[in-house]
């Protein structure tokens, strides 16, 4: 029996009201994510006031980002249609 897997589904949910700049750069880090204006981008999407979970939010952009990139380097515009498809407001313009 898996208690951690009990727990995840039973314990309370957790929302994360801010994520600092320097995790936004960590999780873009972590995705290879070097143009300074998806960068920004990234900023846009996890300080949205109306996503519950900005780090989720943000995790869920950068995934669609790194598909539509096709293991190319993440660029602006895969930041921008990862962020509509997934019903966001237009970002960065």
């Amino acid at each position: 029996f898996d208690m951690d897997a009990l727990a995840s589904r039973t314990g309370p949910v957790r929302y994360i009201k801010s994520v600092p700049a320097e995790d936004v750069g960590a999780f873009a880090d972590a995705y290879g994510v070097a143009e300074k204006e998806a960068r920004a981008l990234l900023e846009q999407v996890a300080a949205r006031p109306s996503a519950p979970n900005r780090l989720w939010a943000l995790t869920r952009v950068l995934r669609l980002a790194h598909a539509e990139a096709n293991g190319r380097q993440i660029r602006p515009t895969h930041v921008r249609e990862a962020a509509r498809a997934l019903g966001e407001k237009i970002i960065g313009g």
